[in-house]
């Protein structure tokens, strides 16, 4: 009676299954040929790699290339979708209800209101003396002279003074319905937050 080794049989099997297991690699060279190999390619392939079973079914696609727009779009949306995950943790973690953020809005305007006095203040301030500037002026180019370098300059400067409280004013007046628009937004998303727990 012979007696058979498994050894060979083994083996066969483990061939078997090494061939069924081996892949085949197709991708497109920088100069636009089509290569063939059992490796993956060293530097990246001009477009993507598809990776072929034995027969030459593609088992798995390349992974779609995008364009510069493309990778930059998503990256902004990541970006604001991270962006948007800060603020839902910090809505969550610094208001328990929506007027809490009614109070946190009302201290906020209530400053810049206090801002806006001082501006007021400070204008009646400066248009006084503009005035009074320009009355000496009037009074000097009246009598045939020429007013003062030091005069003129003064003049110019208390306009300037004035304009730039102008535009203070015209700015903390809009960071005022910045600051409402962005409190009734908040509340909104807080409502959504607490709701979808």
């Amino acid at each position: 009676m012979m007696k058979y080794s498994g050894l060979p049989v083994v083996l066969a099997l483990l061939l078997v299954a090494a061939q069924v297991h081996a892949a085949l690699y197709r991708w497109v060279d920088d100069n636009g040929q089509v290569q063939y190999s059992d490796k993956p390619p060293v530097a990246g392939a001009k477009k993507g790699v598809s990776v072929l079973d034995t027969q030459g079914m593609v088992r798995k696609e390349p992974a779609p290339q995008l364009t510069p727009e493309e990778k930059a779009r998503l990256q902004t949306e990541k970006a604001q979708q991270l962006d948007q995950q800060r603020r839902d943790r910090a809505l969550l973690q610094s208001f328990s209800s929506p007027k809490d953020i009614d109070i946190l809005r009302d201290r906020q305007i209530e400053s810049v209101q206090a801002s806006l006095q001082t501006n007021t203040l400070r204008r009646q301030s400066g248009q006084a003396k503009l005035d009074r500037l320009n009355t000496q002026v009037a009074a000097i180019q009246k009598r045939g002279r020429t007013p003062p370098a030091d005069m003129l300059g003064e003049v110019i400067a208390t306009q300037k003074e004035i304009n730039d409280i102008d535009d203070d004013t015209r700015v903390k007046q809009a960071s005022i319905v910045t600051i409402r628009q962005h409190a009734e937004e908040d509340k909104k998303r807080l409502n959504e937050l607490q709701a979808g727990r």
